[in-house]
């Protein structure tokens, strides 16, 4: 009975501070729509920004304090079009969230927020988004509001029709932000923008895989699709196969955009040692594990990939 309570309070001293624990009470529900705690998600749009704006500094040079603005800058649009779309996210799926243990005490399926106030909530924060667009060009813009009112709404009804509605969060949700980087930089080099856009596809399928097999018990019952069902029993090949090529996108990359040695060493082989040691280790049938190499993918694999194109 003793080394019950110690464990529990030694799980309780070590449990992470989260924001939606810091706040007033009364905004802790809304501070959980925007995901903050779970930043794997901004981080993966912030890196196909990253990976833009340091891709696209071989054709337009930047000086070292607007390379450092602009991240901030992408950064504040990575973690409001991730807040902004998770809610949206949450109100076209309250009904099947209602169905998935996992998902069915956030706010909107608990009916701790109502709809109507999840979305007065989400329109402020896309109004900043449009603001920050508005700094650069009018391609920008477009590709922007593209990404923001087309690209971004219409991912929750993917999970509905396909199989692969990690495909579309990949290449267009997430990825997409690499070519408004690009086009805030320099005019879009398409057959450039399309090998990253694959290859950025191909990654966030391969994680948003590890992602969906935390309700593939759930998912049949409540009618979503996921490539995760859809791998079944194949899913250590199947991710083994992403893998490999996403390591052969980043090489066309490198090809395309002349990189050097450094690229091929840190980005390139380094991506794939990770990549090796995730497909090795992880559990599919095992929550925690599968969350662990999820989550080894923005804080770690994304920064690995950013470092190979910064030195080079």
């Amino acid at each position: 009975m003793k080394t019950d309570r110690l464990d529990s309070l030694t799980q309780e001293h070590t449990k992470p501070t989260l924001w939606a624990d810091r706040v007033p009470l009364a905004w802790k529900p809304y501070v959980q729509l925007t995901r903050i705690d779970f930043f794997i998600g901004s981080l993966m749009i912030f890196w196909p920004c990253m990976f833009g704006l340091s891709l696209v500094g071989k054709y337009t040079p930047l000086y070292i304090s607007a390379y450092g603005a602009q991240i901030v800058i992408w950064l504040a649009w990575s973690i409001l079009l991730h807040s902004s779309g998770s809610t949206w996210n949450d109100i076209c799926d309250i009904d099947f969230d209602r169905q998935i243990e996992r998902t069915k005490s956030r706010p909107l399926p608990s009916g701790t927020v109502s709809i109507q106030a999840a979305f007065l909530w989400m329109c402020p924060q896309v109004l900043i988004l449009v603001v920050l667009l508005a700094q650069f060009n009018q391609i920008t813009m477009v590709a922007g509001l593209f990404q923001l009112f087309f690209l971004t709404p219409i991912y929750p009804l993917m999970k509905r029709i396909t199989y692969l509605p990690q495909v579309w969060l990949g290449s267009f949700t997430f990825s997409w932000s690499a070519v408004v980087v690009w086009s805030a930089n320099s005019l879009p080099n398409w057959p450039v923008l399309a090998v990253i856009l694959a290859t950025m596809t191909i990654w966030v399928t391969y994680f948003d895989t590890l992602y969906a097999m935390l309700d593939k018990k759930d998912d049949p019952k409540a009618g979503i699709k996921s490539t995760a069902l859809l791998f079944g029993d194949y899913a250590r090949i199947s991710v083994s196969i992403l893998a490999v090529l996403f390591i052969t996108g980043l090489t066309g990359i490198g090809y395309l955009t002349h990189r050097g040695a450094k690229f091929y060493l840190v980005s390139v082989l380094g991506a794939a040692v990770h990549l090796a040691w995730q497909i090795w280790t992880v559990d599919f049938e095992d929550p925690a594990s599968c969350t662990s190499r999820l989550k080894s993918n923005g804080e770690h694999l994304g920064g690995i990939i950013w470092v190979g194109l910064l030195i080079d």
